[in-house]
């Protein structure tokens, strides 16, 4: 998933994993992943895959637990609309806002 945060500067230490500011950036993003995600009943955490210009765009993917049983098809299915409604639920959504990319 992508994201745009756009009320932060995006600075070139932000695209080192392991400085200061990457590590407390993704602190933060996590906090409020987890708020945003609170939910959805299997959400565990978010990995940041990178962190890039235009503002700060978050390319990041969100680890779910799913039961090993029957009905793990069926929870599947339901997961990528949970996590979209979850999303445009929480921001100011405009014609940009679509797929995988949120404004």
């Amino acid at each position: 998933m992508m994201t745009k945060v756009e009320n932060r500067e995006f600075m070139p230490e932000l695209q080192n994993k392991s400085s200061a500011s990457f590590q407390a950036f993704e602190k933060e993003f996590k906090e409020q992943m987890r708020d945003l995600y609170k939910h959805i009943e299997d959400y565990q955490d978010v990995v940041i895959h990178e962190l890039t210009q235009g503002s700060i765009v978050v390319n990041y993917m969100v680890l779910l637990k799913l039961p090993a049983s029957t009905k793990a098809n069926e929870t599947l299915k339901t997961i990528p609309n949970e996590l979209i409604n979850a999303i445009t639920s929480s921001t100011t959504c405009n014609e940009s806002c679509e797929g995988d990319n949120f404004e």
